[in-house]
């Protein structure tokens, strides 16, 4: 804990502190450089995209399908070994 006071005659605690302000602030204004570094631009992005051609009805109807599909796994299915893109895979 760094007291308010120095002690009297001993001087080291407010030096500690002085170096401990000094590193507190350093760290802060590193942190807000690095922050500001990250601000977002647009000088180099298109703003305008081309509107979905996928109606919502159709995104939705999309969605059912797949929620409701029922897969039934197969021999077939099965693999221990190296797959063609050369990953490994252990089929549980």
């Amino acid at each position: 804990m760094i007291p308010d006071e120095p002690e009297k005659g001993g001087g080291a605690m407010g030096i500690g502190r002085v170096f401990f302000v000094r590193g507190a602030m350093a760290a802060l204004s590193f942190g807000v450089l690095l922050l500001g570094s990250c601000a977002h631009t647009t000088a180099n992005v298109e703003t305008t995209s081309a509107p979905s051609r996928v109606t919502r009805a159709q995104a939705l109807a999309t969605a059912q399908r797949y929620a409701a599909h029922r897969w039934t796994p197969s021999s077939r299915n099965v693999l221990h070994g190296l797959a063609p893109d050369g990953i490994r895979v252990d089929t549980p």
